[in-house]
């Protein structure tokens, strides 16, 4: 049975040993202090009574991969009724606002003077933006001027090698460089917070619920259909998922398709055909625009978010 549907069992007794905290100075805890926060997770998973090193490294598995097996991990949101109030848009101070634009211009100045420089007072490292051997180089100076001067200016920021699963931290591999252009691995790692991934599902994690469910899966209906829907049919749980969708939604049946740029690509043909009228907003993604014009549907494009344009078109 997977550990997170184990019965619940008391963490602590009067004999065994606590969860202690990690470090004395951390968030003000002594070491003799209970760690709260390891206790939380691990009594999503486990009734056992673990040491101070196990909990440590069983609480930070636990925010890594987010087991859901405790209410403490589950947040409902529901909407009480009434008017919904108007989204509150954070906009910046006007002064950080100039002080940005100001910086970029100043880069996009020192990039052109550093770009004058080089054409004409170290024309070596200007020699692959110019035509060599009768021909052209593959990209023009201006083509190429946000990458050279401004982007790799940052390369550090955003391009980071990682290593391990996507979870709630995620590891980097330390680089280091001396011109902003070549890194190399200094062979050690960094653990911060994950900000930004595709696995906020948890599906590429290597333990936990997703991870044990997809391999229970995948032994009963194997790894893949081998073609669309339309060839080798509609298997169980595909059928299965629509009728979810449906009884959530309220409605008779739902399709599921298998992303979201496909659902508005393919939809509209099935819709609409020639001699029907589409009335799409101007900020429409590029899935809708691209599905209205494989259905040969007239299209009118009216003002984003302007009723009284789109009344005009009707």
């Amino acid at each position: 049975m997977p550990r997170w549907k184990r019965k619940e069992k008391p963490l602590t007794s009067a004999t065994g040993p606590q969860i202690l905290s990690t470090t004395a100075g951390e968030t003000g805890r002594s070491k003799s202090e209970p760690h709260s926060i390891a206790l939380t997770s691990l009594r999503a998973v486990s009734g056992e009574i673990y040491n101070a090193a196990e909990a440590q490294r069983l609480a930070k598995q636990h925010a890594e991969f987010g087991p859901l097996g405790d209410p403490s991990h589950l947040y409902v949101s529901k909407h009480s009724g009434g008017e919904i109030p108007d989204p509150i848009l954070d906009e910046p101070p006007y002064f950080t606002a100039l002080t940005t634009y100001i910086s970029f211009l100043v880069l996009i100045f020192l990039g052109h003077f550093h770009d004058f420089c080089d054409k004409y007072f170290r024309s070596h490292t200007y020699k692959h933006l110019r035509p060599q051997n009768g021909y052209a180089s593959l990209y023009s100076d201006f083509e190429s001027f946000y990458t050279r001067r401004m982007k790799r200016r940052i390369n550090d920021c955003f391009e980071r090698p990682t290593t391990g699963v996507p979870g709630r931290y995620i590891t980097l591999l330390d680089q280091q460089s001396d011109d902003k252009l070549h890194f190399r691995l200094t062979g050690t790692t960094t653990d911060t917070l994950n900000l930004s991934s595709y696995n906020y599902l948890g599906f590429a994690q290597s333990e936990g619920p997703c991870s044990d469910l997809a391999e229970e899966t995948i032994r009963q209906n194997g790894i893949t259909m081998a073609g669309s829907v339309a060839e080798p049919g509609t298997p169980q749980l595909h059928a299965e998922v629509e009728q979810q969708v449906a009884r959530f939604v309220g409605k008779e049946d739902a399709i599921v398709f298998s992303m979201g740029f496909v659902t508005n690509a393919t939809i509209f043909p099935a819709l609409m055909d020639k001699g029907c009228l589409i009335l799409s907003d101007e900020l429409n993604h590029a899935s809708i625009r691209f599905g209205a014009r494989l259905s040969g549907a007239a299209i009118q494009v009216f003002a984003h978010n302007n009723m009284a344009d789109l009344e005009r078109r009707l």
